[in-house]
């Protein structure tokens, strides 16, 4: 009976399966497929010992349709997007890493203008307000960081 193999000799031999297909990143994809087949993540593959038959066969299947070039993400069926997991499969677009640093500018472009609009609607800190204003504003709140010192001005003017 044969030993079940171990997880650095499958990565090792999948790696370089991958890298004669000309896949951009091989050793990643190989222990992203195997993570996946594993049920794990990648930081904890070190801690599995030999590989099942069931994983193994499983991992070669993901393999050769990987070295085929099939997107990593559709074989896994998910694909970080921000701070979110999508599913995605055959016929679903794969966001691209520029596509997700262009969301990312315009929430933080969004956010900005909305704090801008919450400090011009409840005022600035320094001006004098006759009773709290109805907003919930990071210049309205009356418990700690910026809106204490919103607080303590409009008094102390």
């Amino acid at each position: 009976m044969d030993a079940a193999p171990s997880v650095r000799a499958l990565l090792g031999e999948a790696t370089r399966r991958l890298a004669e297909a000309g896949v951009a990143s091989p050793e990643h994809d190989a222990g992203e497929l195997l993570a996946h087949v594993l049920g794990t993540d990648r930081g904890r593959l070190a801690l599995h010992g030999g590989v099942g038959a069931d994983a193994v066969a499983g991992f070669e299947r993901l393999l050769a349709r990987r070295a085929a070039r099939e997107p990593l993400q559709h074989l896994l069926g998910r694909a970080w997007f921000r701070h979110v997991s999508v599913g995605v499969g055959p016929g679903v677009f794969v966001p691209r890493p520029e596509t997700e640093l262009l969301a990312g500018w315009a929430v933080e472009a969004a956010q900005a203008i909305v704090d801008d609009g919450r400090r011009h609607r409840c005022g600035r800190p320094g001006r004098r307000r006759r009773r709290r204003p109805a907003c919930g504003g990071p210049w309205a709140a009356p418990s700690g960081g910026r809106g204490q010192w919103w607080v303590r001005t409009s008094q102390d003017s």
